[in-house]
């Protein structure tokens, strides 16, 4: 039994250490080919260059940031596909474009640093374009001349518009990074907001413009004014959305670029607040993707030059709100930008801002989106919080109103900038525009508004216009101070005159002009038949004789011709755009059964959702 036992005990170590054997080995070859399997996709990853992009970078600039990063014990190892004249394209993966992103703001306190390109070609072509960009290009002749305008745009600009808006954008998304949801549920809050400023502006679009997938799941943003005198002259007033922290989700962003897209904002605010009207067309674009290669503003900017569109001016706002250098207000960055315009910036503010301090500064290539524009042939400039560098929590949890006193005092200076660019160079038109709507439309009904209503001016400069179908009309290109009457008619379109109107006149007499009966002042316009202020019941005869000779009869008196309330304006010394709507009654239709032209009895539509036949610039 002793002897058994002890066997027993040996088999049962023996089999232990057998199981435990077994499973080591098979913890250590699963192990193994982990390792294989993410070796082998690691390496398919470095050969899969449809994650790649293009960089065009200034070659100084790298390889100081390479030696950087190699005495730290890293390496940024990016393959050099060309160098030509100062420059290098590199293959850069998404990783190594951020930690390029970082370095350049650790080493040159500055936003990107590099172009990103979605092919080689593209990039060869950029580094080809920069080499034949014309700093001293002068698009159009720069004229300062327009100060009321000027002046009463900047009185109405309000920094407690300014900081509402860094204060959303920074505090409201997590971050606003390019490829993060945070960052289209910004792009989506900056689209909202433009479009609600511009609510009643018929020459006014606001349009997402979509990125290829490869270049930015975030969509940039444009608001487009068109011009009235010159619409195929773009002058375009610009600044990133995103923000980028490359050590933490947390990207508040309130001065890069939060305090450029709100300067930006409140400039839209004040046009509009002043009903201003350019001769040349505006875009205001909000970028996505700048803090990893100018990715949006480059797309844009291609698009632009493939298209032919003739921009003659481009201002750019990243970073407006910290005043790191006592004696100066604003830092002109004067390479890879337009020498003519910078003039003009600084003659701009000389003018219309002359307590602020003006100093040059560069900030090397690619530093902003600027850079886009002006490697296109397009003239640019770049007026900077400061001389460079600026702001040096940038790019971190930091980068907080709280840096700049909790105020937006320092971006208000550039919002007043923007609106005294865009007074001089995109100019205004100086006119009056209106809807003309129907007046006895009924409740029950949508707003009818009134097409082919003459609008004819008299005065300094005597013109005219007509209302298009959603009641809209423009008369532009008048002089400033000139005095001027406006007078409007319609002949035509004459309908829903029937007997059933002559009946409410009837019971508006009988009812002694009160209770339920009565007639209102638009009705009571339309019932006038002979026009001499009073209601009869001779008013309801001439409408029956206006139903009865289907409008032929020469005695129904007024009936079946249009009547305006007011009948005219005039003005005194116009200085500004004048937006002044009008009622239009046909004599008859008591009851408001006039249909416009082409709209559908019985319908629900509205002609307001037509499309506008582009009064603006046609």
């Amino acid at each position: 039994m002793t002897t058994l036992s002890v066997h027993r005990r040996h088999y049962l170590l023996l089999a232990s250490v057998a199981i435990l054997l077994i499973l080591i080995i098979s913890a250590i070859f699963t192990n193994l080919k982990s390792y294989a399997q993410t070796n082998e996709s690691a390496d398919k990853k470095s050969d899969d260059w449809s994650s790649v992009r293009w960089v065009t970078v200034d070659e100084k600039e790298l390889r100081h940031i390479q030696k950087v990063v190699q005495n730290k014990g890293d390496n940024l190892d990016l393959k050099v596909v060309e160098r030509r004249a100062g420059f290098l394209l590199v293959a850069a993966d998404e990783r190594q474009m951020l930690e390029l992103t970082r370095n350049m703001h650790e080493e040159f306190q500055k936003c990107g640093g590099f172009t990103s390109h979605e092919t080689p070609e593209a990039a060869r072509l950029a580094v080809e374009n920069s080499l034949q960009a014309d700093s001293n290009l002068q698009a159009v002749e720069y004229a300062i001349n327009n100060p009321t305008l000027v002046n009463s745009l900047h009185a109405e600009a309000q920094e407690s518009q300014i900081r509402e808006t860094i204060i959303r954008l920074s505090t409201d998304f997590i971050t606003r990074r390019y490829d993060s949801p945070s960052g289209l549920e910004s792009a989506n809050w900056i689209k909202n907001k433009w479009t609600q400023l511009a609510v009643g502006r018929r020459d006014v679009t606001v349009e997402f413009f979509n990125h290829s997938p490869t270049t930015s799941p975030q969509p940039s943003i444009i608001m487009t004014v068109r011009g009235t005198t010159f619409p195929d002259e773009v002058v375009v007033v610009g600044g990133h959305q995103d923000s980028i922290n490359r050590n933490s989700e947390l990207a508040p962003g309130a001065d890069d670029d939060a305090s450029g897209i709100a300067s930006m904002t409140e400039a839209i605010r004040v046009l509009f607040a002043k009903n201003f009207h350019p001769q040349r067309t505006v875009k205001f674009m909000a970028y996505a993707a700048e803090e990893i290669g100018l990715r949006g503003s480059n797309e844009i900017a291609t698009d632009f030059q493939t298209r032919g569109v003739n921009v003659v001016g481009v201002l750019q706002l990243d970073m407006t709100n910290y005043k790191n250098n006592p004696n100066a207000d604003i830092g002109i960055i004067t390479d890879y930008t337009n020498a003519a315009q910078n003039q003009f910036l600084r003659d701009l503010i000389s003018t219309y801002q002359p307590t602020l301090t003006v100093l040059n500064s560069t900030c090397g290539y690619g530093c902003s989106d600027h850079a886009s524009w002006y490697f296109k042939g397009y003239p640019a400039s770049f007026p900077f919080e400061s001389p460079f560098p600026g702001n040096p929590n940038i790019h971190q949890t930091t980068d907080t109103i709280a840096q700049s006193g909790n105020n937006a005092d320092h971006a208000l200076k550039f919002t007043r900038l923007a609106l005294s660019f865009l007074g001089e160079l995109a100019k205004e038109t100086i006119g009056i525009s209106g809807t003309v709507s129907y007046g006895t439309t009924p409740a029950n009904q949508p707003q009818k508004f009134v097409s082919g209503v003459s609008a004819a001016i008299g005065g300094t400069t005597p013109t005219s216009a007509t209302t298009d179908s959603t009641g809209f009309y423009l008369i532009k290109n008048l002089t400033a101070n000139g005095s001027y009457s406006v007078t409007l008619s319609k002949t035509g379109d004459e309908n829903g005159i029937s007997s059933f109107d002559a009946t409410m006149v009837l019971r508006h007499v009988a009812a002694g002009e009160q209770g339920p009966n009565a007639l209102n002042t638009n009705q009571r316009l339309a019932a006038d038949t002979n026009g001499n202020g009073t209601i009869t019941p001779f008013d309801a005869t001439q409408i029956l004789r206006y139903v009865a000779a289907s409008g032929q009869s020469t005695a129904s008196g007024a009936a079946g011709q249009w009547k305006f309330a007011p009948p005219s304006r005039s003005y005194s010394a116009l200085r500004f755009d004048a937006d002044e709507n009008y009622t239009a009654v046909l004599i008859g239709d008591v009851n408001g059964s006039w249909m416009p032209s082409g709209f559908l009895a019985g319908t629900e539509k509205n002609l307001r959702q037509q499309p506008e036949n582009q009064f603006y610039g046609r």
